[in-house]
């Protein structure tokens, strides 16, 4: 009987942790953001469902994301790391089709692309996630294999958008003699999005060469690109 007390006791705290415990499970589930629209044309409602911030003091906003089409079934995809709010230089060059500040989404005709961008540390960008969706069916065209996403442009006119990007950004110096900023040569790679983001060779080029300047694929610290005040960029010889 003198043990009553202890037991009790006992009891209480272990109550008072198992609650502890559940609300801080409910809390890591439980729906930062949720975002209805219709993603595949189908003029049924479907839910874009984010959770699970990450501990307090790591980087990002949220790791995981319910996709659910309608009657159709949901499906989750989860970060490696965390993923964080939408590139501010993205926005700049794309309309976002919800009203969000952490998940961008592409529509065009039965088809919406959902772009999940990875939180950038020093070293860059260590993850960028594109899920496309079209009828019933939910596709990760990529998974990190590109870290800086420019703008969706339907660049061949086929009614498919391609993706622009750039795997570095330039670095930029002033030079006074020739009046005009210097940067290194970083080329705009133009991926097709189908059942993976491939890179279009062809589009590549082109479109580096009406809209930059053309070097070959891969980004060179030791190829300069002058923008004159007037006129196309130009490499420096």
């Amino acid at each position: 009987m003198k043990s009553t007390p202890l037991i009790i006791l006992s009891l209480f705290v272990f109550a008072v942790a198992n609650a502890q415990e559940k609300d801080g499970q409910n809390a890591m589930y439980a729906p930062i953001e949720t975002i209805i629209t219709d993603l595949n044309n189908d003029s049924i409602p479907d839910t874009i469902a984010i959770s699970m911030p990450p501990v307090e003091g790591d980087p990002g906003q949220f790791r995981k994301i319910n996709i659910s089409l309608g009657t159709a079934g949901r499906n989750t995809f989860t970060a490696k790391d965390a993923w964080d709010d939408i590139d501010t230089i993205f926005l700049k060059n794309n309309a976002n089709a919800v009203k969000s500040k952490r998940i961008f989404v592409y529509k065009e005709n039965d088809t919406s692309y959902i772009v999940l961008f990875g939180f950038t540390y020093g070293s860059g960008r260590d993850e960028l996630d594109v899920i496309a969706v079209t009828g019933s069916k939910l596709i990760q065209l990529a998974n990190d294999n590109i870290e800086n996403p420019i703008q969706f442009a339907d660049l061949d006119n086929d009614g498919k958008a391609e993706l622009i990007c750039r795997n570095d950004y330039e670095i930029f110096t002033t030079d006074r003699e020739t009046k005009g900023d210097i940067g290194t040569y970083s080329p705009y790679m133009v991926y097709k999005c189908e059942n993976v983001l491939y890179l279009d060779k062809k589009l590549t080029e082109t479109y580096n060469k009406r809209h930059y300047v053309w070097a070959g694929y891969k980004y060179n610290q030791h190829i300069k690109v002058l923008y004159p005040k007037t006129g196309k960029p130009q490499i420096m010889k």
